[in-house]
């Protein structure tokens, strides 16, 4: 595919979560993006509605590979549109309610 035949528009997007830099300090960076997953998976769902996204690429260096996998295996187990509904029915008395994303 040449840039040409990429099809408009084309969204660029960054997510990113605290690293202390230093190797002495992996067991820091380790908790960090494990705290990051529930938040990369919204902002990974808000990316895709808000855009109508039928496909999202990601691209993940070092650590980062860890919060993307826990995402990807979380959605094998339950899909996420899954999760929402349960999620939306559960926490409402009145039954689903509608989010904004």
């Amino acid at each position: 595919m040449t840039l040409a035949t990429v099809p408009r528009p084309l969204e660029q997007h960054s997510y990113s979560w605290p690293s202390s830099g230093a190797l002495k300090d992996y067991k820091y960076d380790f908790d960090s993006a494990r705290f990051a997953v529930e938040h990369l998976e919204a902002f990974l769902k808000i990316v895709a509605s808000r855009y109508g996204a039928t496909n999202v690429h990601v691209i993940a260096h070092s650590m980062g590979n860890w919060p993307i996998l826990a995402v990807l295996d979380r959605g094998r187990k339950e899909p996420l549109q899954a999760r929402q509904r349960s999620k939306d029915r559960s926490d409402h008395p009145g039954g689903a309610r509608h989010r904004r994303c």
